[in-house]
């Protein structure tokens, strides 16, 4: 019975993160236009994604976005938008899950090499120290570099590139700018200022949520 414990767990947690990403999608606000909301949808999918891996969290971003439109339709229903829903959670998933393989058994042959490498005890334990101490400092900052290499990818992929061609090109039905001038203006500062705001919401919030989903 044991082995079934962790993966109910993690469809419970997916299915709340799901549950709330419907609702941000639904109760998202309009800044300037519809192209413009203030949503937070990056930082639930981001959550999806970093704790439960990349399926968990394309499943989601883009079950957010699909039930979201289903319940609150706002014009026609893009596909493509829903891809890049999807992708918002998958990419920090699949960083975090490349980056964080295998960490364990590399650092316990790290650590045999360095102390095979001394002879003198007193070195070896001055090294290990300071080993320690270093590796320390790189696990506690990692997360955050690989949140920011995260929402970097995101930003470019999903937000400069799939949503502003799909809403370019799909949505807006008269072009009275070149598609450059409509992604400028699109990403700053209003995307880039979101953007932001989710970056700063999935810092903060995720050593909190590690000692939670630990429990």
């Amino acid at each position: 019975m044991k082995k079934f414990t962790l993966p109910t767990k993690k469809i419970a947690y997916a299915g709340v993160l799901t549950a709330i990403a419907v609702v941000l999608n639904i109760f998202d606000i309009n800044l300037f236009g519809n192209s413009n909301k203030l949503t937070f949808t990056y930082t639930v999918s981001f959550v999806a994604g970093i704790f439960f891996g990349p399926v968990v969290g394309l499943t989601v971003g883009a079950l957010g976005d699909v039930i979201g439109f289903l319940i609150k339709p706002s014009g026609v229903w893009i596909p493509t938008i829903t891809l890049a829903s999807a992708l918002i959670g998958f990419i920090p998933g699949l960083i975090f899950y490349i980056f964080n393989k295998d960490t364990g058994r590399a650092a316990d042959l790290r650590s045999k090499m360095h102390a095979f490498a001394f002879n003198n005890k007193q070195k070896r334990d001055e090294a290990r120290r300071g080993q320690g101490t270093g590796r320390d400092i790189l696990n506690k900052i990692k997360p955050y570099v690989l949140i920011l290499i995260s929402f970097a990818i995101v930003f470019v992929v999903c937000t400069a590139f799939i949503n502003t061609l799909s809403i370019y090109y799909l949505i807006l039905p008269i072009h009275n700018k070149t598609f450059w001038l409509y992604l400028t203006g699109r990403l700053f500062p209003f995307q880039s200022v979101i953007v932001a705001i989710n970056i700063v919401l999935v810092c903060a919030l995720y050593n909190p949520l590690k000692n939670f989903f630990r429990k």
